[in-house]
């Protein structure tokens, strides 16, 4: 009676100062041994125990024996001590032999436990258990932040898709689930490195919606933050043609004659054929839409204005199941005015050339006129001057015949001696030219009586002008 009297009072004890004393380490667990850190080290667990030897119950720090000690066991650890998740379960003396008791063996932790107290373990520890054996964990300090990330946010219905989920490179291994939010979508996919590649093919509508990246190295699931893969129509097409031929392509676009036509046609390839067309004037607010009829529709612009230029570009949408999917736009066509100088060239041209034909017609009875006044004037001064030669032609006839009279008299007079002195001459020095000089005088006297015969008629002449006055 008086042993059990003697325990229950060592028990109280033993209660006593485990309520009144503070613990050595919070969740009576810690990390020693050389190189050891806050995360990392050989595990020592703070046991009381009461010795049957003594009769007395002891407190103090053991260590825990290898034998199937794995990472699930040292996730335990890591998480009670608020360390993240374990990295590496080490075995054998990796921190060095530790001291006093070899407290636990053949540790089976399912990894989910919050402490390792409520973990299963061997009791009393094996037989072949040593500090030689001493386990040891390693620790990430913090909980693994998986990261997520698209090439696009954006994909084309049909197009395939890459998602990447990586988290820090020290959480080497694991596995990494790729989970669409609202959906039973999940892809697993185990690494041995830290990041990991999800393809999707052939994408479509259902793809569309939140995703987030998970990874898992033991028990614990570590989720990223979501992003939102938006799955859209193939881009339509745009074309634009003038039917009245007011369409020319210039390096800036599309250049429309003002006040003629032009169409433009939004088109796509698509198995959604019962959707709409939007064409987007991206210079203004005005957005006009037509339903697809064998896949286009057709805008058209009667009469191009100042107010048309700008750019157009085409969006297709299409419902399925009560939702709405839109295309990308497609790139703009560029519209641009022309004034219609050809058209005011067309109507300008043959106005000038009735004016110009009209002052050719004027210019022609103009010089005609002239030439005819010219003319006129020049029969009146040519009758006035034959007048006034008639008014005067008496006397200056007169004039000219006495002056031609005394002219012929001295010429004679010297032609006369001239021939006397050289008849003469000849006769004294060549009696042989007799003849012939006699044949002169003969020609003398004839060519004298000729110009006596003139001198004659001309006298006579003028005395009939004289009498005509």
């Amino acid at each position: 009676m008086e042993g059990r009297e003697k325990r229950a009072l060592h028990f109280l004890i033993f209660v006593a100062y485990l309520v009144v004393s503070p613990s050595p380490s919070a969740g009576l667990i810690r990390l020693a041994g050389y190189g050891a850190t806050r995360c990392s080290g050989r595990v020592e667990i703070y046991k009381s125990y009461y010795d049957y030897n003594s009769y007395h119950y002891r407190s103090s720090w053991g260590t825990v024996c290898d034998d199937g000690w794995d990472l699930k066991d040292a996730e335990v650890v890591c998480r009670e001590l608020s360390c993240g998740i374990a990295l590496e379960a080490r075995w054998s003396p990796y921190f060095g032999q530790g001291t006093g008791t070899i407290l636990r063996s053949n540790v089976d932790c399912s990894g989910s436990e919050i402490s390792i107290d409520n973990c299963r373990y061997s009791s009393p520890v094996r037989y072949y258990c040593h500090h030689g054996r001493d386990a040891g964990v390693v620790c990430s300090v913090s909980n693994p932040e998986p990261t997520i990330f698209l090439y696009s946010n954006e994909v084309t219905w049909g197009q395939d898709i890459s998602i990447t989920c990586s988290v820090s490179d020290k959480f080497s291994g694991g596995t990494f689930i790729l989970h669409k939010t609202s959906s039973s979508f999940s892809h697993t996919q185990p690494s041995s490195t830290s990041s990991v590649i999800f393809n999707l093919h052939n994408v479509n509508f259902d793809h569309d919606g939140l995703y987030q990246c998970q990874y898992m190295k033991t028990s614990r699931r570590f989720s990223s933050s979501s992003v939102r893969l938006t799955v859209r129509l193939q881009t339509p097409s745009i074309s634009l043609t003038s039917p009245s031929a007011g369409l020319v392509w210039g390096p800036e676009g599309a250049e429309i004659t003002r006040g003629y036509s032009f169409v433009l046609t939004c088109s796509i390839n698509s198995t959604f054929s019962s959707g709409r067309f939007f064409l987007i004037f991206s210079d203004s607010n005005i957005t006009d839409s037509k339903p697809a009829v064998n896949n286009s529709a057709s805008f058209s612009f009667p009469v191009a204005e100042y107010e048309h230029q700008g750019n157009y570009s085409c969006v297709y949408e299409v419902t399925v199941s009560t939702r709405t999917f839109n295309s990308t736009a497609t790139a703009p066509i560029t519209v641009i005015i022309k004034f219609p100088w050809m058209l005011l060239v067309s109507s300008v041209v043959p106005v000038v050339l009735l004016l110009l034909l009209v002052l050719l017609v004027v210019l022609l009875v103009l010089r005609r006129r002239r030439q005819t006044q010219q003319a006129h004037i020049h029969t009146t001064v040519t009758l006035k001057n034959c007048n006034e030669e008639d008014d005067v032609s008496d006397e200056e006839r007169i004039y000219m015949n006495v002056e031609t009279l005394n002219t012929y008299r001295n010429f004679t007079k010297q032609t006369g001696r001239a021939k006397k002195e050289e008849t003469d001459g000849k006769e004294r020095k060549m009696e042989a030219d007799e003849e012939q000089s006699s044949g002169d005088e003969n020609d003398h006297v004839y060519v004298t009586q000729m110009f006596a015969g003139q001198t004659v008629d001309l006298y006579g002449e003028q005395e009939d002008i004289y009498q005509n006055i």
